[in-house]
């Protein structure tokens, strides 16, 4: 019985270490995967390249914000607010000479 116990221990080894060889093997093909990757975008900091992205994005919300506050509006009654100006062709259009 302990042969057999012995066998199973040393087959469930071997079994470990071919695992482990064969996420190696994975693990470099896809750093060189990430190398060419890089290299093709001209990405080759990757740190710098994510606060470039995120300072874009921080830029886009303030753009965002702005816009909204800036944005005209023209209320017609408390329940209906535009946020842009109105068309000639809607019923609630009053020209501007009209206005008062």
């Amino acid at each position: 019985m302990n042969e057999l116990n012995r066998r199973a221990a040393k087959d469930t080894v071997d079994q470990a270490f071919e695992q482990v060889a064969e996420a190696q093997a994975r693990t470099v093909h896809a750093q060189t995967a990430l190398t060419d990757f890089r290299s093709r975008e001209k990405l080759i900091d990757p740190n710098r390249a994510s606060v470039a992205g995120s300072d874009i994005v921080s830029q886009l919300d303030a753009q965002i914000l702005n816009l909204r506050a800036s944005a005209t509006v023209w209320p017609r009654s408390p329940r209906r607010v535009r946020t842009c100006p109105p068309r000639p062709e809607d019923p609630a259009f009053e020209p501007s000479a009209t206005r008062r």
